[in-house]
């Protein structure tokens, strides 16, 4: 191609929105699109001189018909070829970032033409040593796209590049394929140990949990459930406070974490068996999976919704309104964890009526639980509780109780604060046995 013509072309890219503003057409010289001039939607500002951006590849090299330039498809298809062999897009680093964070935040539709258009950027930006165009590529292999399958072969290759090579997601991403496997690369426990081993010391939660997968199974390891369970459980314990404070967070899952404590408490898996903290752990999860549903490739597992219908026939659970009375208290204290600060307010107790109605505070929001209407929700600030059947209450303090445990023992509830000797009991309620209430 012509040098000079080239040279033109090139020159229309530049401070070209008044240009752009009185074309019909625009022509990309990156990717070759003819597009409407009325989709162009972003303008590169560079020092007050405006430059538009392709609405398809992003790149600010469009031209508009009203440049007077030949705008058959013959003379553009020489413009983008002479351009791509001399290396000219490769100017535009920061605006091939740029499209390739839209697309992996989906704020450009996937299609085969922008697959194709996002790999091209990233294999540009990794030659330049960027660090997300490796773990762009290697997520992409992994998952697959709308028109390129998963290539887990590919994604290794990625993965495994030095520049990644302390980053947490691409190593637990590569310990995932090694433990299933792939065409070129068999199952390689003793590798998904050394991978999940690394992530763990680089402080990945979730390479802990997926540790426990491998002690579950005996992958590698010397199977281990009990092991497992107790870790599961302190995962679960910083996952809840996280969950509730910070929201949804990929290395500290509260529902994959309940999910799996789940399976634990349900098939009595290095402990015992519990059907009510299983019931309250499948709740837990299934909470998670409800509100982020965009943060899970699947739904709720089958397992767990299995059996929350079959526990809920069971016990004659019914789906309703959350009712806040001392089962659904008992139900909530059995999910939390241990030593958490709370506070009972304004309590009034009515010895007449055996009623004992207060207020429970959280410094930080908490998950309510009520097993029989198989309910949730997120408390912040204050609920209001009432307790019927209350045969007294005792306690130095009856207007504030701060306690930082709970245990229900016979059919006493008892509070507990952390002491310099280990807890001391604040507070007592005393309920009536429910043979007798009724």
């Amino acid at each position: 191609m012509n040098e000079d013509l080239l040279k033109r072309y090139l020159d229309h890219t530049e401070d070209n929105e008044a240009e752009i503003l009185s074309s019909d057409k625009v022509a990309c010289l990156s990717c070759g699109s003819l597009s409407s001039a009325r989709e162009v939607k972003e303008w590169d500002d560079d020092g007050g001189k405006v430059k538009a951006c392709c609405p398809l590849c992003g790149l600010p090299t469009i031209v508009g018909d009203s440049s007077g330039l030949p705008f058959d498809p013959d003379t553009l298809a020489k413009v983008k070829a002479a351009l791509l062999s001399r290396g000219g897009d490769k100017e535009y680093l920061t605006e091939m970032k740029r499209y390739c964070d839209r697309f992996v935040n989906e704020e450009i539709a996937h299609s085969e033409e922008s697959e194709k258009i996002f790999l091209r950027y990233c294999h540009l930006l990794a030659e330049h040593g960027n660090h997300d165009a490796y773990l762009d590529l290697g997520d992409f292999y992994m998952n697959g796209g709308v028109a390129i399958p998963s290539d887990l072969d590919k994604a290794i290759h990625y993965y495994s590049s030095p520049i990644l090579a302390h980053d947490i997601q691409a190593l637990i991403n590569l310990a995932i394929i090694y433990r299933i496997g792939t065409p070129k690369h068999k199952s390689n426990p003793k590798k998904v140990i050394d991978l999940l081993t690394r992530a763990v010391m680089l402080g990945s939660h979730k390479a802990k949990m997926l540790f426990c997968d491998l002690y579950d199974e005996g992958e590698g390891v010397k199977p281990d459930p009990f092991l497992s369970t107790k870790v599961l459980s302190s995962l679960y314990d910083l996952a809840y406070h996280s969950y509730l404070i910070q929201g949804y967070d990929s290395d500290l899952d509260l529902g994959e974490i309940a999910a799996r404590l789940f399976s634990h408490f349900h098939q009595g898996f290095g402990a015992p068996v519990d059907e009510e903290g299983a019931f309250g752990l499948a709740l837990v999860a299934e909470h998670c999976y409800q509100t982020n549903p965009e943060q899970y490739n699947e739904d709720l597992p089958r397992q767990i919704q299995g059996y929350i219908n079959d526990a809920s026939v069971k016990f004659h659970y019914q789906p309703g309104e959350m009712v806040f009375d001392v089962d659904t208290f008992n139900d909530t204290m059995l999910m939390m964890p241990q030593a958490f600060l709370l506070r009972l307010s304004n309590l009034s107790f009515d010895e007449s009526e055996h009623t004992l109605t207060f207020d429970l505070l959280s410094p930080t929001p908490i998950l309510l639980v009520d097993y029989a209407s198989i309910s949730t929700k997120v408390l912040s600030g204050s609920q209001t509780f009432v307790f019927d059947s209350v045969a007294s209450i005792k306690g130095e303090e009856t207007d504030d109780i701060n306690f930082s445990n709970f245990r229900l023992e016979g059919d006493s509830l008892r509070f507990y604060r952390l002491s310099g000797d280990g807890e001391a009991e604040v507070f007592r309620i005393v309920l009536f046995p429910k043979e007798a209430a009724k």
